[in-house]
């Protein structure tokens, strides 16, 4: 059984150079909220989630947003990722969209082809992952 709980906080803002309009704030805006849980395969999981916005005069769009996360646990998970938005490239006519990041799981379940898979002893060692229905990956994502 998996357990996982997602602690939220209020999200935080501090704008930065803003003036209210009718409730609208042109400048720069940063955001954060905090990612906390707990799984039984991967441990206690903390880590951010942060945006980074610029607003510009006489619009309530962003111009341009910039959202790294980072994510990590007590037994080896390990997530990077930032997203990059900028919605209104060469005079809105064109979108520019980028996310890259790290992930290295620890604990990916894998419960083999189908409802058949057997149990084999002779797979479960110190050379290979000592859970034999999961396995650790790392990658980068672009």
């Amino acid at each position: 059984m998996r357990f996982t709980a997602l602690l939220i906080l209020p999200l935080v803002t501090f704008p930065i150079k803003a003036h209210a309009q009718d409730g609208f704030r042109p400048g720069l805006q940063v955001t954060g909220l905090p990612a906390i849980n707990y799984d039984s395969d991967e441990g206690f999981g903390y880590g951010a989630v942060a945006g980074i916005y610029r607003y510009v005069e006489g619009r309530n769009l962003y111009k341009w947003a910039l959202e790294p996360s980072v994510f990590f646990t007590t037994n080896g998970r390990r997530d990077v990722f930032v997203f990059v938005d900028a919605p209104y490239v060469f005079g809105g006519a064109w979108r520019f969209s980028l996310g890259t990041g790290y992930t290295n799981e620890c604990c990916a379940p894998y419960y083999g082809l189908g409802n058949a898979s057997d149990y084999d002893p002779a797979l479960v060692g110190e050379d290979i992952t000592p859970k034999y229905y999961a396995y650790a990956r790392d990658r980068w994502v672009f």
